[in-house]
């Protein structure tokens, strides 16, 4: 941590750089362990806001109803979703450790995949909290539009390598030939 490797607040830039380099204390160097969900969450066609929920999601360091609930606020704020039965029930680490042979392929399946999921979570996280701070309620169908929509604003965006695969996906996602290479 940041205090433990003798920084504080106040600390500036100036302050690490030692004969014209950067010189960050060890501590704040060392890796933690490989984890199973890393190219699940983190890969270069991820969507940063998509990821970094999900990201939270994984770490269990997104407050979602289960957790409010926990802190025994109120059960006025409802606890399930329309798409879901119950997010307390919720297990990310099964659905990773399932897809998981998918995700580790550099294939077009795979970034669908890991941009489906992350998307998925981002707009049901989204659709409850319009429920609880804006008292603004979305549809399924909302959510899953909104969802097909990210995704395939992000495929119009990558360059796919011409395969049987990548057209039978670009078809089903309405891509244009243009985008393969």
């Amino acid at each position: 941590d940041m205090f433990g490797a003798g920084l504080n607040l106040s600390t500036k830039v100036k302050d690490i750089i030692h004969d014209g380099s950067l010189v960050w204390p060890s501590v704040l160097l060392e890796k933690g362990d490989k984890v199973d969900w890393f190219s699940m969450v983190w890969f270069n066609f991820c969507i940063p806001r998509h990821a970094f929920n999900l990201w939270l999601i994984v770490k269990r360091k997104l407050k979602t109803q289960d957790m409010i609930r926990s802190w025994e606020v109120s059960d006025s704020l409802g606890t399930t979703c329309a798409l879901c039965l119950n997010l307390a029930n919720h297990d990310i680490y099964a659905l990773i450790s399932l897809l998981q042979p998918v995700v580790k392929r550099r294939m077009i399946k795979s970034i669908i995949v890991r941009l489906v999921i992350a998307a998925f979570a981002y707009y049901i996280w989204q659709k409850h909290n319009w429920r609880l701070f804006k008292s603004k309620k979305r549809t399924v169908s909302h959510v899953i539009d909104c969802m097909v929509s990210s995704v395939r604003l992000k495929l119009l965006s990558c360059k796919l390598k011409k395969s049987r695969d990548g057209q039978k996906y670009a078809t089903l996602w309405d891509l244009p030939e243009a985008l393969f290479v």
